[in-house]
């Protein structure tokens, strides 16, 4: 009887460990969706961001680029930076895509937006990056 008791137990305990495994897998699957969805108007529109960013420009940034235009383009938001000479633009890019995330992320979650394209130019060099969803984790 005893032996039976703690079998029975031990088969539940099983079950709750694969059932937890599995609820476990699928959050981990769907991570995005659900950030995506648990606050859906909490920071606003694309274009309350835009606008919200494009007030007071030109404006430096941190890592010394200047924000020089706040734009949405169909499904994606374009900015434009000045990077100094001085600066390697893989260095500038590091900066500003940990930035950009920060106010891109819920946008770009909920699918409001494709990607953020930011173009750069600096004495004679331009160039163009774009942030979607999956760099934003």
């Amino acid at each position: 009887m005893v032996s039976h008791f703690f079998g029975r137990k031990l088969f539940r305990a099983r079950e709750l460990s694969l059932g937890a495994a599995a609820a476990m897998a699928l959050v981990a699957y769907f991570h995005d969706d659900i950030g995506a969805i648990a606050f859906p108007n909490a920071l606003g529109s694309v274009d309350d961001t835009v606008l919200r960013l494009s007030t007071d420009l030109p404006r430096m940034m941190p890592g010394g680029s200047t924000l020089e235009a706040v734009e949405r383009a169909g499904d994606r938001v374009v900015l434009s930076h000045a990077l100094p000479p001085e600066r390697p633009v893989r260095e500038a890019y590091r900066e500003l895509a940990a930035n950009l995330c920060e106010d891109w992320r819920p946008h770009l979650r909920r699918g409001e937006i494709a990607a953020v394209e930011t173009r750069y130019h600096r004495s004679g060099q331009d160039g163009v990056f774009y942030l979607n969803s999956r760099q934003c984790r």
